[in-house]
């Protein structure tokens, strides 16, 4: 009688975890939501975006990892680049944050983009080397002409460097050597 009663309570429990009841009718399975599972968390709000350099025409700031004349490329990255108060406007960060006060915050994107390069793109150079005032804006970067020699310099001594840099369908037209103090 013992190991009949441990077939029942067995044969019960293997059908009450195969989803019937005790009669042995299995039960009805739930019914499909088409609602997506709700989170507990609200979503973030939405912030900056890094520009997607590759297609269509915009100017965005990058960090410039190289710049080959020859082959007609560059490797980026593209960059949020603010001045401290836009910076903290942007992120919605509590204006006590340091980054608020300071001239210019940035955000990497940690995705470094390699894009054609039309040949004899414009250079532009922050310092001319004759007292010009080249340094121009932080959307914009430097306004006075360079060599492809005087900017190989520049990139060769600050390598990693901020530049400003125009697509036009996914191609660098323009390269602008960007001024941080």
């Amino acid at each position: 009688m013992t190991s009949r009663l441990a077939a029942v309570v067995l044969a019960a429990a293997l059908l009450s975890a195969a989803g019937c009841d005790a009669a042995g009718r299995r039960e009805p399975p739930a019914a499909p939501s088409s609602k997506a599972p709700s989170s507990k968390a609200p979503s973030p709000a939405p912030g900056p975006t890094f520009a997607d350099l590759t297609t269509g025409s915009k100017t965005s700031v990058v960090k410039l990892y190289s710049y080959d004349a020859a082959a007609h490329s560059a490797v980026v990255e593209p960059v949020i680049f603010l001045d401290g108060p836009s910076f903290c406007e942007a992120f919605k960060l509590t204006s006590s944050d340091p980054r608020c006060q300071q001239d210019w915050a940035d955000e990497e994107s940690h995705t470094k983009v390699t894009l054609p390069v039309r040949p004899k793109p414009a250079l532009t150079q922050w310092d001319d080397h004759r007292d010009g005032d080249c340094i121009g804006g932080i959307a914009t970067g430097a306004v006075c002409p360079a060599t492809p020699a005087e900017f190989a310099a520049w990139l060769k001594a600050g390598p990693n460097g901020f530049a400003v840099v125009t697509t036009v369908d996914g191609t660098v037209t323009k390269i602008a050597q960007l001024y941080t103090p």
